[in-house]
């Protein structure tokens, strides 16, 4: 019988369009714009790796149809408990984390109009987004309308800014300029690959989905999503290479807002605003459905308590959604305390630590299907494919070892390097550390049965 939750292949392709376009692109794009020619380097390898998530995934996901979990379900085959709790934690915890990115997003778009309250609208920001993941956990159906509506929003401002740069394009005709030469440092350009893996963030997220689509072939599915997104972000990027970028003169945070300055004003402004948080608002509630399915996996396994997987009347897991919701709000406190705190560029330190984490499950999950590849607990994995999964681990590992630790290419290592690093192995040592005491309380508990 079909689950009255369960989405049909249209809805899950939109949905899956919907999740992953929109604001990961918008807050990475100006950092491959930035490398001139060296962009369509960087462009394509953030790409390919992003083409070998989806090759794996989908390859996965036919393979077990109707396993839940994605990362964990492969990591826990492949390696045992411990590997899959590795897989499983890293692929849940990186929501919350990135979610800590759309109040900081938001907090600098409004310092750039009224430097003056910069307090007040960190204080706004989080708390516009405190209360939009309050509004998601109401339930499965409410966070689908929610969905819909502030997409329409959403693509209505994603729409509006193409048309923005088209006319800029136009009126520049700096196509041939910008592909120019730069000096771009190594840390620059691996950094610029690694952030840009955001604007695709989410195809591993849909993965845990699985369980409830009604489609046969999700493989298929799955990378027809992967090439519509390829195809949208690499016509958007030719079109913006024609766009005089000395006019607008910005980071990557505010690229997309000084966009709608130059062709609209103040009007730009506000209409730039509306659409980053309909656009959040939007993700945040996708969010809460991916990012509950990947932690009540873990509770059904056993690593945590078994109550968080527990349905509630309307057939939806509300405990796994509350928990989600509180985290992120506990996290998004704390990049406001460092804002507050004025640690330098919290925005990309934060996105970055989010993104370390996104670099280990692709790769994790490389390695558990070659491994059940080779054990023949699956169908063979062509050699072509292997050796593209093997090159985009490479990729990884150079990009992940050069951005985390400056000194391998003669950068000094900086504040935000520490800060980094340490968060990254605090939240997964968090893990472990519930992991091992729940296990421990129920051994305690099954000790005290047998006396």
């Amino acid at each position: 019988m079909t689950n009255k939750n369960t989405m049909s292949k249209r809805k899950f392709y939109l949905f899956s369009l919907n999740y992953i376009i929109g604001f990961g692109f918008i807050a990475t794009i100006g950092k491959i714009i930035n490398l001139q020619a060296l962009g369509l380097l960087a462009f394509m390898l953030t790409s390919f790796i992003a083409l070998c998530v989806a090759l794996a995934f989908s390859r996965a996901t036919d393979e077990y149809p109707d396993a839940m979990g994605g990362s964990y379900y492969y990591g826990k085959k492949s390696g045992g408990k411990h590997a899959g709790f590795y897989q499983g934690w890293t692929q849940y915890i990186q929501g919350p984390v990135l979610s800590v990115t759309a109040p900081l997003f938001l907090s600098v778009i409004l310092k750039t109009i009224d430097p003056h309250h910069s307090l007040l609208y960190d204080l706004i920001s989080v708390g516009i987004f405190i209360l939009i993941t309050v509004i998601t956990t109401f339930g499965y159906k409410i966070s689908l309308k929610f969905i819909v509506v502030a997409a329409v929003l959403k693509w209505l401002v994603l729409i509006t800014s193409v048309i923005a740069v088209i006319y800029l394009a136009t009126k520049d005709g700096a196509f041939h300029s910008n592909w120019g030469s730069t000096k771009v440092s190594a840390i620059t350009f691996t950094g610029a690959v690694l952030s840009f893996i955001y604007a695709y963030g989410g195809i591993e997220g849909v993965a845990t989905l699985t369980g409830e689509v009604e489609v046969k072939k999700f493989r298929k599915l799955l990378l027809k999503i992967f090439f519509t997104i390829f195809t949208a972000y690499f016509s958007f990027y030719l079109i913006f290479m024609g766009v005089n970028m000395s006019t607008l003169h910005t980071n990557n945070v505010e690229l997309f807002q000084k966009i709608f300055i130059v062709t609209m004003g103040t009007t730009g402004t506000v209409i730039y605003t509306i659409g980053i948080i309909s656009n959040k608002m939007s993700s945040r509630a996708s969010n809460t459905i991916t990012a509950s399915r990947a932690i009540i996996v873990l509770a059904q396994d056993g690593y945590l308590p078994k109550w968080i997987a527990k349905k509630n009347k309307k057939d939806e897991y509300g405990i796994a959604i509350y928990l989600n919701s509180v985290i992120s709000i506990i996290l998004m406190l704390l990049g406001l305390m460092l804002e507050l705190l004025h640690v330098d560029d919290t925005f990309n330190l934060i996105l970055d630590i989010g993104l370390f984490l996104f670099f280990s499950q692709y790769i994790g999950t490389f390695i558990s299907l070659m491994v059940l590849s080779h054990k023949k607990e699956i169908k063979k994995i062509p050699i072509w494919e292997q050796v593209m999964y093997i090159v985009a681990i490479i990729i990884m590992v150079v990009v992940l070892s050069i951005v985390m630790i400056p000194p391998i290419t003669n950068q000094p290592w900086l504040a935000k390097n520490t800060i980094q690093i340490t968060s990254l192995l605090v939240f997964i040592i968090i893990g472990y550390l519930i992991w091992g005491s729940y296990s421990l309380i129920i051994k305690l508990k099954k000790e005290r049965k047998t006396r």
